[in-house]
C-alpha cells in the first residue's frame, strides 16, 4: 500500500456518519472513487448495483453531515 492510499484508508476508518452501515458504505464509494478519480461514479464502480449504492448513499441525509467534513490538512 502507497503512503496516499494508507492514509486514505487511515482518515477513512474514522468517519462515523451515525450508522455503521453508511460508515462502511462511505468507505467503499470513496475507495471505489479514488482509485478511478477521473471517472463518472458508473465508470468507478464496479457494476450496476455499486452504482446504484453510490448513489443512494449520496441522496442519503446523513451523507451530507458537515460535522464530519473536516480537512486532512491546513492551508496557511
Amino acid at each position: 500500500m502507497s503512503a496516499p492510499e494508507s492514509t486514505l484508508a487511515a482518515e477513512l476508518s474514522t468517519i462515523s456518519l451515525g450508522d455503521q452501515r453508511l460508515n462502511r458504505r462511505a468507505q467503499q464509494v470513496i475507495a471505489s472513487l479514488g482509485a478511478k478519480p477521473t471517472q463518472s461514479i458508473p465508470g468507478a464502480c464496479n457494476g450496476w448495483y455499486e452504482t446504484r449504492a453510490a448513489y443512494r448513499f449520496f441522496d442519503h441525509p446523513k451523507s451530507h453531515r458537515q460535522a464530519g467534513a473536516r480537512p486532512s490538512y491546513r492551508l496557511y
